[in-house]
């Protein structure tokens, strides 16, 4: 799959990217010395497609124009705003039913492995 570019143009503005997780990117906005400012964005997947007779594959992209501030993105000139928001958009989309607590008791180490193969019948 392509995976979202670290820096790339749009809307006429320069996007470098900070942070990112699955399902959220934060981008600066501008030069790095003086950002314009900060988007938390969502990340979409795009299926492998056919268009105007170019084949596509796999792909991420960030919220489009239309889905900007519906989905959840969001424009901030502070940094500590926009990572403020990127940790709250970032736990409203992890279900916390889909995540496995970590057990201590069950980290023990295995000194001695043997290769799978040894195993077989």
């Amino acid at each position: 799959m392509k995976k979202l570019k670290n820096h790339f143009r749009k809307n006429g503005l320069d996007y470098t990217l900070i942070k990112r997780t699955d399902k959220i990117a934060l981008f600066q906005l501008g030069l790095s010395s003086y950002p314009d400012g900060y988007e938390v964005c969502r990340i979409y997947k795009m299926r492998k497609h056919k268009a105007f007779g170019v084949e596509f594959e796999e792909s991420e992209k960030i919220s489009s124009n239309d889905q900007f501030f519906r989905d959840g993105s969001g424009s901030f000139r502070k940094l500590s705003n926009a990572l403020r928001h990127f940790d709250k958009l970032s736990a409203l989309l992890v279900r916390n039913e889909n995540v496995e607590p970590e057990r201590h008791a069950n980290s023990e180490v295995i000194g001695e492995c043997q290769p799978a193969v040894d195993n077989a019948i």
